[in-house]
């Protein structure tokens, strides 16, 4: 399929095979067509990289934000564990050149989750575009988000509405216990949708999370939200208080199989009419 991408982007086969996971090889590759960073690095001078990285004007408090965030990402992994080694320098370096190559932009706690994953499968430079895809390129809807100055307030309303009404939709039981504890989406959904679980899931759930969010975009994130409270259904329903649904939802990522939630996740039927909803 690799040797001939673009015949196989719009097809079923690939959503079926990127759904079982990408072949760990390929992930880099795959991953860097899906999110087009190609198209960025035709249309953007070629040491754009490089020159942001020789800009030493930064804000202090953003650098330590950045630091205070690689401090606490994949803290178990041999590669970025440790304080001012490789990984984490190149993390930083990543996540402090897009910051001021796009100044417009807020630094969202967990994005260095996502800088440390592209960078187990890809280069530094294409790391930094892998970024910069995620939250400029219109199929993701994520500028929006993330953007300083800006209504992000409203998208994160709309996004909240639209994860209620699908969630009093296929999961039920737990729509009307989370209202009768009085129990709001930015209470718990908040990360979902801003970091893209990066600061909830494992590394190998968040590398299949990825294969199919980066293909199909959207859509992945409710999906992915609504198979998490469905597997939680019974922890979640058996909460009496508050402070028992919270911890639940802390730590959501971690107590189950990866493909018996993605077996969930991908039976639930989303319209992109409904996500279309303003």
């Amino acid at each position: 399929m690799l040797k001939n991408f673009e015949d196989h982007i719009h097809t079923e086969k690939l959503k079926t095979r990127t759904r079982k996971g990408i072949p760990d090889c390929h992930r880099g590759v795959v991953w860097q067509k899906f999110a087009e960073i190609a198209k960025f690095k035709e249309e953007k001078y070629t040491d754009d990289y490089k020159s942001v990285l020789n800009d030493y004007s930064f804000e202090p408090v953003t650098e330590e934000e950045i630091k205070d965030d690689i401090d606490k990402t994949f803290i178990k992994n041999v590669w970025f564990r440790d304080k001012y080694l490789h990984g984490q320098r190149l993390l930083f370096s990543c996540l402090k050149a897009y910051e001021k190559y796009n100044k417009n932009v807020l630094y969202i706690k967990g994005m260095a989750f996502l800088g440390a994953i592209f960078l187990t499968y890809m280069d530094e430079q294409s790391t930094f575009w892998m970024l910069h895809s995620l939250i400029d390129n219109s199929k993701y809807n994520l500028k929006t988000l993330h953007l300083k100055n800006s209504n992000s307030d409203t998208e994160i309303k709309l996004i909240y509405y639209k994860l209620l009404s699908l969630l009093k939709k296929h999961v039920g039981k737990v729509y009307d216990h989370f209202k009768a504890k009085f129990m709001h989406p930015s209470m718990y959904a908040s990360q979902w949708f801003l970091s893209l679980f990066s600061a909830n899931f494992k590394f190998e759930l968040l590398t299949r999370f990825l294969d199919v969010y980066l293909l199909e975009r959207e859509k992945v994130v409710y999906r992915i939200a609504l198979g998490l409270l469905k597997i939680n259904e019974e922890r979640i329903i058996n909460a009496k208080h508050v402070e028992e649904i919270s911890t639940i939802m802390t730590t959501i990522g971690e107590y189950f199989n990866i493909q018996d939630l993605f077996n969930i996740a991908f039976e639930f039927s989303i319209s992109k009419t409904h996500l279309k909803v303003n």
